[in-house]
């Protein structure tokens, strides 16, 4: 086989063009290179990962979705309230949107050793679900996920 730097010898080539050019023209990039692909991926994946997540009353920016806090394996849950009331909940290790108002209590607790307080939105105080705290620094946010806007 023929070496790139022979055939363009033959060719005669390197009268007309400076081998730095020459170079050029076999070593150019390849654009569909897998590994590139890979990282494109990748960084589309973050991106995606990064969606925002706002109160659905006011728009107000609560989290976004590398938050989310998986418990027992899910990071969603439905449960029902002592009143009756089903509510789809998705879990969020931070809220920064969200303030917490009220008294810890474990009555009626969806999680096993952990207190709970209301969380609202912090621009336009609609509640939006709950903070849930163990006493060993464990906590997460339950939002109610009807009361948020994003892609879930």
């Amino acid at each position: 086989m023929r070496s790139r730097q022979n055939w363009v010898k033959e060719q005669n080539l390197s009268l007309i063009l400076p081998f730095k050019s020459i170079s050029s023209l076999f070593f150019k990039e390849n654009p569909f290179d897998p590994a590139k692909e890979v990282h494109r991926n990748r960084f589309e994946k973050e991106e995606l990962k990064k969606k925002k997540i706002l109160c659905s009353q006011c728009g107000f920016q609560l989290t976004d979705d590398t938050e989310r806090f998986i418990f027992e394996n899910e990071s969603e849950y439905t449960f029902k309230n002592p009143q009756g009331y089903y509510f789809d909940i998705i879990l969020f290790e931070n809220a920064n949107g969200c303030h917490t108002e009220g008294p810890f209590t474990k009555e009626f607790s969806w999680f096993h050793g952990f207190s709970w307080n209301y969380a609202y939105c912090s621009s336009c105080f609609n509640h939006l679900g709950w903070f849930f705290l163990d006493g060993k620094k464990n906590s997460f946010f339950g939002l109610i996920k009807e009361r948020l806007e994003g892609n879930f």
